[in-house]
């Protein structure tokens, strides 16, 4: 378990990652079965009486690790994690496309509240493009959502990042550095 979140109902939602080829999803979850690699993410949610409502995998064919959860006020799982370059976990959207070289990318998801649909998948690395260099998540991401529903995804990096406009820190210092990004609510 690397994640846990309530909602305003009492429930409680886990998050981690499994290597298990029998974990025990739940009838109609996103993803069911173990897609192979060395692990697939999971997300659990029971609610406020103690009765598991579902439990799904998010996953692809690489390593793929669900490292943090928050939970927004409709009851969706927005969650962020790292993938393996070589994951084909479901993307619905490239953040920052990763470029050949970075072995590890962050990832944003979000699940319905009933945990069956994918609403959402960002992978987050760097292209190389508009002046941004690719950059590996060496350490784990976290996850926030503001009180509009923005996320905000915290991860951990050994590699130079080329930050946005007026940042905080506009070049790196050595060693690891934290990398912040912003993902808009959705409308």
């Amino acid at each position: 378990m690397t994640g846990l979140s309530l909602d305003a109902h009492g429930a409680v939602y886990v998050a981690g990652w499994t290597d298990s080829e029998d974990f025990a999803a739940t009838e109609r979850a996103f993803q069911s079965k173990y897609r192979g690699g060395s692990s697939d993410g999971f997300v659990i949610k029971i609610d406020a009486s103690g009765k598991l409502r579902y439990a799904t995998l998010l996953g692809g064919s690489g390593f793929e690790d669900v490292e943090g959860i928050a939970i927004d006020r409709l009851g969706r799982a927005h969650l962020a994690g790292r993938v393996s370059a070589q994951s084909d976990l479901l993307v619905t959207e490239e953040f920052w496309p990763p470029a050949p070289g970075a072995s590890e990318h962050a990832f944003y998801a979000m699940l319905d509240r009933e945990g069956r649909r994918l609403q959402r998948c960002l992978r987050v690395g760097g292209s190389g493009q508009s002046g941004r260099k690719l950059f590996r998540v060496t350490r784990g991401a976290k996850i926030a959502l503001d009180s509009t529903g923005n996320a905000y995804v915290v991860a951990n990096t050994t590699d130079d990042v080329t930050a946005s406009k007026d940042a905080y820190q506009e070049l790196t210092a050595g060693g690891h550095e934290m990398v912040i990004f912003k993902v808009r609510a959705p409308r």
